[in-house]
């Protein structure tokens, strides 16, 4: 009975003891695994976001700058290096004065182009200027702008850019259900003529049209046609007499706001807003938040100031008559650039001059991409450098080296301090040059 009773007596206290210490190990160890795996996985998610929203971002904004100063086929004449040709006479539509897009729609407005019109309108501007850039100040103080800025350019992130980017629509109306295609009565439509003179074989009538079809959406003030003077088919078609495809204005301005849902979130949000169709007249959309986590955007633009030969060019002589190296072949203009940009430059608060705009042949992209929430125990103390102002980088955190004339975006106070502040956020930056392929390749052809 002695033996039966210690077999039934149980677990000692010592043995108790080390079953207790085994299990509370094993118990730490996944723990501290799981607290290792959700550290890991969040941390995973914070960088996996800065890839997405980076590349996104730099693909939204390449295709759009892609297709600047793309209408449909249409060359402006001061532009086009085959003028003057046989019978026609050069028509100055060079752009004296950036377009304003504050300024609202309306006919009076917006001068429609014909063979025999000398003034430089505001449609002329528009096509021969489809990038416009302006600067945010340090303050998030809305640049200047037309009379609007100010008022639907509101709670900006420092430092960055706004900037404009105008083309027709890369459908034509009809030709699919993109919203871009679909014709709607009161949007503004563009329309070039290619009309020729059978009997002479050479260009009578060179206009092109931007304007709202008010009244319905058949578009019937658009009666351009292909390449025939002479009525032919009511459709939309290839043929010589067909009138000619319409397009739809794509027009958006790209900013980066200081919040993304509500104002003092701390989450920079890439916006846009669209010039297009509101309730039945042409107006700037409301904005319309895009990416999260864009803390810096600035561009340089590359500006055509050399012609093939490598000689500068004075960018005032592209309001004349192209002057050519062989006149007989018109081969190697001398007053004009061949499409390759020589210098970039970043445009101020003011944005640039006329001439740096209607020379900007390419885009370089300066994107700074920051995780929406903190990293534990990372301090970022890192300089980050967003293009060349002339005397230097833009930079955020870090401190400048001596001679940079870098120009801190963001103060980072303490970047060991305890509290959470700028510094504990990790960031990458993206960047990418854009050939502007519609403009440049006009002058490369040519060479």
């Amino acid at each position: 009975m002695s033996m039966r009773l210690r077999r039934d007596a149980g677990f000692t206290l010592i043995e108790l003891m080390v079953g207790l210490a085994l299990g509370m190990l094993v118990m730490t160890a996944l723990t501290a695994l799981l607290i290792n795996v959700n550290r890991n996985n969040g941390e995973l998610a914070r960088n996996t976001s800065i890839i997405e929203n980076g590349r996104f971002t730099m693909q939204l904004l390449e295709q759009d700058l892609s297709h600047a100063g793309y209408w449909g086929g249409f060359v402006p004449a001061f532009d086009d290096l085959s003028y003057p040709a046989p019978g026609r006479t050069y028509k100055s539509d060079a752009p004296n004065a950036a377009p304003d897009p504050c300024l609202s729609y309306s006919t009076t407005n917006w001068t429609t182009m014909t063979s025999s019109s000398t003034s430089v309108g505001y449609i002329q501007r528009l096509v021969g200027m489809p990038i416009q850039v302006y600067a945010v100040d340090s303050s998030g103080t809305a640049p200047t702008i037309g009379t609007c800025g100010s008022t639907w350019l509101q709670n900006l992130q420092p430092n960055t850019h706004v900037v404009f980017v105008a083309h027709a629509a890369p459908c034509t109306v009809g030709s699919s259900s993109d919203e871009d295609c679909t014709a709607e009565a009161g949007a503004l439509y563009f329309q070039y003529g290619n009309c020729t003179d059978s009997s002479s074989g050479y260009f009578t009538v060179f206009p092109y049209y931007m304007l709202a079809a008010a009244s319905d959406a058949s578009l019937s003030n658009f009666t351009q046609r292909n390449r025939g003077c002479s009525a032919g088919a009511t459709a939309r078609g290839t043929g010589k007499n067909d009138l000619a495809p319409a397009y739809k204005l794509s027009w958006h301005v790209y900013f980066v706001r200081n919040y993304s849902v509500a104002s003092g979130d701390g989450v920079p949000t890439l916006m846009r807003r669209s010039f297009k169709l509101v309730g039945t007249s042409m107006a700037w959309a409301g904005a319309e938040a895009l990416i999260e986590g864009i803390e810096g955007f600035r561009v340089e633009l590359g500006i055509d100031a050399k012609n093939r030969a490598g000689t500068a060019v004075a960018l005032t002589d592209f309001a004349d008559i192209v002057n050519w190296a062989d006149a007989a072949d018109r081969k190697n203009p001398t007053n004009r650039g061949d499409g390759n940009p020589d210098t970039f430059t970043q445009c101020g608060t003011g944005g640039c001059t006329t001439l740096q705009l209607a020379n900007a042949t390419a885009v370089k992209l300066y994107v700074l991409v920051r995780a929406n929430t903190v990293t534990p125990s990372f301090r970022d103390g890192k300089t980050y450098t967003l293009g060349d102002t002339g005397g230097g980088g833009v930079c955020l955190l870090g401190s400048a080296a001596t001679g940079t004339g870098c120009t801190a975006l963001a103060t980072p106070g303490n970047c060991q301090a305890g509290t959470v502040n700028t510094c504990d956020y990790r960031r990458h930056l993206y960047t990418r040059a854009v050939r502007l392929t519609n403009i440049s390749m006009r002058r490369e052809l040519a060479s």
